[in-house]
């Protein structure tokens, strides 16, 4: 009795060993889900109805803690099921031997694969499992004796009859719980499979098998699921320890549709599309059609649907493929909108059309930009200038492009836009279209200076004296250039100096060069000073005789 076990200070140390025990064991949720432990509110539903022994109930206290264990009173030759409430334990102040709060439990059974064992149970929820359960196997006992429970701690000593059965009870009844509605291709459908034994209890922990009479309308892929496959009615069943349960599920036949999504301006309600029209570049708009919806889609190509356009000069379009979804294929569509009007499109696919009407209209221009916006050209050659014109969205809008020169003789323009540098000087040129106009300001330059040739190289100039060298500027073809301004330079001025016309006099004996530069680029020639030549004198030699 749980009085004898914590009366005597000598048996607290037993106690005591048993709660070290507790704490080192394993939780029950550290040795991971008990399959077939029942929940904590199929406990309490048998705890309701269970009767206790009270005059078997063992009391006692430790260090203080009263404990008092209650056993139930079991009807003779009672099978001890799985869940089965074998007493109640009440204790008053927590940290006592039992590692409960303070409360009241029903303490019940569970035959796990690994034998029995015994747990605490408060508010439809399982709190603790017990550390000692010893079963006894009394083959001396009379066969109309009920089963024995004795407290043991934490735990409890139970004797039972030798032709006593503890198995779990035998599956009595099967039932399939669910949607038994159509189902799509391909949709799968879950069930909940439930066990009961005999006494309508809810059993677990019980192997099942599951299986459709026609795995071609309708699949078992897993337990309790079912899959639509094709049109038709399957019978999905249940079995367990020889009870069955079934049920019908219908499968919907395929079912084809096309669900126009255009980018666009689209109306659905009247199945309108209004599209700015590319007249001169067939610009091209994207738009999907979703199509084939709901089973069967995986095994429609995106390229498999088709259109049929009415009026090609209107607008064209060309199947762009796509994608396969888990329920629909979409398919890519590029519309080309050509000229103004209206045509059908009509798209098909399986069996089944759908039809747009496309309506194209001319888009409206609203600005007009010309690049470059500073443009720049050399006498003699030329340029493109280029015209974009943009509606309020900012796209580009199609249309002709006129262009003129304020000043022809200084640059003209061809239709296309391209500008001849004639002479030097600055025009504008003038861009319109759709009733808009822009201008930009252009700069003819001179033909640049490649090259500058200064004659004569060698020069000779005597000491005291000049020299004039000449400095002829040349384009990158060799052609000479006129009117350009020449700069002079000299790298010793103390051998020989160079007026700014190009005059070069000497100073001194001795060689220099003297560079012509213009417009950054230049040409030198190499002056050699000599000494000025001085005047002969003439001696006279006069004899006298005396």
């Amino acid at each position: 009795m749980l009085a004898r076990l914590i009366r005597a200070d000598a048996n607290a140390a037993v106690l005591l060993a048993l709660l070290t025990l507790l704490i080192a064991r394993p939780s029950s949720a550290q040795r991971g889900p008990r399959a077939d432990t029942p929940t904590g509110a199929e406990i309490a539903m048998k705890a309701r109805s269970a009767r206790l022994d009270r005059a078997s109930a063992g009391q006692g206290q430790f260090q203080g803690k009263s404990i008092t264990f209650t056993p139930a009173a079991l009807p003779p030759r009672a099978d001890l099921a799985a869940g089965q409430v074998i007493g109640t334990l009440e204790n008053d102040v927590a940290g006592d031997e039992t590692g409960l709060p303070p409360g009241k439990y029903n303490v019940f059974a569970a035959r796990l694969a690994d034998g029995w064992h015994v747990y605490a149970e408060s508010g439809g929820q399982i709190v603790k499992e017990a550390l000692n359960v010893q079963i006894v196997r009394r083959p001396g006992q009379q066969a109309d004796k009920r089963p024995r429970i004795r407290p043991k701690g934490w735990g409890v000593d139970i004797d039972y009859m030798p032709d006593r059965t503890f198995d779990p009870p035998a599956v009595a009844s099967v039932s399939i719980v669910g949607n038994t509605g159509q189902v799509l291709i391909g949709e799968p459908r879950q069930f909940t499979i439930e066990l009961r034994d005999a006494r309508g209890n809810l059993l677990t922990g019980r192997s099942v098998a599951w299986a459709s009479n026609t795995p071609s309308v309708a699949s078992a892929p897993s337990l309790a699921v079912a899959k639509g496959v094709a049109g038709g009615t399957a019978t999905l069943t249940a079995t367990s320890e020889g009870k069955t349960a079934s049920v019908s599920l219908p499968v919907a036949s395929i079912r084809y549709d096309i669900f126009p999504s255009f980018l666009g301006n689209f109306n659905p309600l009247t199945s309108t599309l209004t599209l700015p029209a590319k007249v001169f570049t067939g610009a091209q708009t994207n738009f999907y059609v979703f199509g084939c919806a709901y089973g069967g889609c995986p095994t429609v190509a995106p390229t498999e649907p088709i259109a049929t356009v009415s009026n090609p000069t209107v607008a064209t379009v060309t199947n762009a493929g796509g994608t396969v979804g888990s329920y629909y294929t979409t398919t890519n569509w590029q519309v080309s909108a050509l000229a103004e009007g209206t045509t059908d499109v009509t798209f098909s696919c399986r069996g089944v059309s759908r039809t747009v009407r496309i309506t194209v209209t001319r888009a409206r221009a609203m600005w007009l930009t010309i690049t470059p916006s500073t443009p720049k050209v050399i006498v003699g050659q030329s340029m493109q200038l280029t015209g974009t014109l943009k509606d309020a969205s900012g796209a580009v809008v199609a249309m002709p492009i006129t262009w003129s020169s304020a000043a022809p003789s200084i640059a003209d323009v061809t239709s296309t836009g391209r500008v001849a540098g004639v002479s030097v000087g600055n025009t504008t040129i003038t861009a319109r279209g759709d009733s808009l106009s822009s201008m930009v300001n252009l700069v003819v330059a001179p033909v640049p200076v490649a090259t500058v040739a200064v004659t004569p190289a060698p020069a000779t100039v005597e000491e005291n004296q000049w020299t004039a060298l000449t400095a002829t500027p040349k384009d990158q073809t060799g052609n000479e250039l006129t009117g350009r301004t020449v700069i002079w330079t000299v790298n010793n001025p103390a051998i020989a100096e160079v007026t700014a016309a190009g005059r070069v006099i000497g100073v001194a004996p001795g060689t220099a060069m003297v560079t012509a530069t213009s417009e950054g680029r230049s040409g030198s020639a190499a002056v050699t000073v000599t000494a000025a030549a001085t005047a002969a004198t003439a001696t006279e030699t006069l004899s006298f005789n005396w």
